[in-house]
């Protein structure tokens, strides 16, 4: 028996804002709107969920391979109320732009038929079927799963007085599989800026001035080499190994050996991930630092034990996502010496038209024994060195709100946004 596959095409022009089909709020923040819109015109596109007979919600996760997994849900409303179903996009990293975009729209139609099948706008779509004589081979993965990652980066500005470059790069192995999980890499990291002056220079034996140009360089550097291995155990529970080495010329480590064990419970199964996740972390570990400058503790080498706590609440549902996590880690035997955090990140449809967004961080910070004893007035302006605090933090609050004509079907692309851009 052929193995069919099915997607939908238009075959005529289908008029804009027509009750002869469907309203749809497709939810997915990086997609290319515009592009959808164009190629899936034989719907209504409405702003507002509210508005919609389906309700489009796209979440997304990183693959082994570099990729991402699309997990796209259809949610039907009013008419279609409990008429639902849940289809996969696999991204692979070797694929274009355009072949992703020719991927998602594929998939989107293939789920919007569901809904299209009895409205009168199906007399104007054809059904198209590509058939296979068998089931298609699985083809050998002659990499067994492995995937290598190189990466560089050099970014450089100026002006007359002042100049700057940042330059970085790494590289990474990894494999994953359902049942374990590897990675190995290297990183290295180097900003340096310049700042150029004029200096007066006044002889008072020969009654001369002359003037010269000097130029000041700050330079902070950071490398790493680490690695992990995680092992599933069920849909729930899983356990980890982190080790490696690291130096940071801002935190005044000429290097830093570390290593340390983590267990994980995550209270939804893993499968569910994608929509909801509530996971505690557990890690216990040491690390051996050597110190570019003695510390404010009078040290120039340090051995730790350090103990983590963290757990993290993630949700993505139709009236928006909300993200937290909450850590604290101390050292073994100085409880006093420690840090905690608190991040938030929310953003949520309060009613038709009104979004509102928040996140934020804040830190208490009560671990800072690689601190420099003394700071040069370069290192203390420029910050080319961590200084002393006791918390810190960030928040931002947004919203907006948008009125007008429900539809969002029309595509004009002259002058970009129309923002000045």
């Amino acid at each position: 028996m052929k193995k069919l596959f099915l997607f939908i095409v238009t075959i005529g022009f289908v008029f804009a804002q027509t009750d002869e089909t469907i309203n749809v709020f497709i939810d997915c923040p990086p997609c290319d709107m515009d592009y959808i819109r164009e190629e899936i015109s034989f719907i209504n596109h409405v702003r507002d969920r509210k508005e919609a007979d389906v309700h489009v919600l796209v979440t997304g996760e990183d693959t082994s391979s570099g990729g991402f997994e699309a997990t796209i849900y259809f949610i039907g409303q009013r008419d279609y109320e409990g008429k639902n179903d849940t289809l996969i996009f696999i991204g692979d990293p070797t694929m274009t732009e355009d072949e992703i975009r020719l991927g998602g729209v594929r998939v989107f139609k293939q789920g919007l038929f569901l809904y299209l099948k009895k409205m009168p706008i199906i007399e104007k779509l054809d059904i198209i079927y590509s058939g296979l004589s068998q089931e298609p081979a699985k083809e050998k993965d002659p990499w067994n799963n492995w995937v290598f990652s190189l990466r560089g980066n050099l970014f450089a500005n100026g002006e007359q007085s002042y100049k700057s470059m940042n330059g970085s790069g790494g590289f990474a192995v990894g494999r994953t599989t359902e049942d374990w999980k590897f990675k190995i890499g290297v990183n290295g990291n180097k900003n340096e800026q310049a700042y150029l002056y004029n200096v007066l220079n006044v002889d008072t034996v020969n009654n001369d001035t002359t003037i010269f140009e000097q130029t000041d360089i700050y330079t902070t550097n950071s490398r790493w080499f680490g690695a992990h291995i995680i092992r599933s155990l069920g849909e729930h529970f899983s356990f980890g190994v982190w080790a490696g080495i690291y130096s940071s010329s801002y935190e005044n480590k000429q290097w830093e050996y570390y290593f340390a064990p983590k267990i994980e419970y995550n209270f939804f199964p893993y499968s569910e991930s994608t929509r909801k996740q509530w996971r505690f972390e557990y890690a216990i570990g040491g690390a051996h630092s050597k110190y570019m400058d003695l510390t404010i503790y009078e040290k120039t080498h340090d051995t730790i034990l350090k103990e983590s706590f963290k757990t993290t609440l993630v949700f993505i549902q139709r009236w928006g996502s909300i993200s937290t996590n909450v850590s604290f880690q101390h050292f073994i035997p100085n409880f006093y010496q420690n840090r905690t955090n608190i991040f938030g990140n929310m953003s949520v449809r309060l009613f038709r038209g009104l979004n509102l967004n928040l996140s934020g961080s804040i830190t208490a910070v009560n671990d800072q024994i690689a601190l420099k004893k003394e700071l040069s007035d370069a290192e203390r302006w420029f910050r080319l060195k961590e200084q002393k605090t006791n918390a810190n933090y960030f928040f931002s609050v947004g919203f907006s709100y948008t009125f007008g004509s429900i539809y969002n079907n029309i595509v004009n692309p002259r002058f970009g946004s129309g923002n000045g851009e």
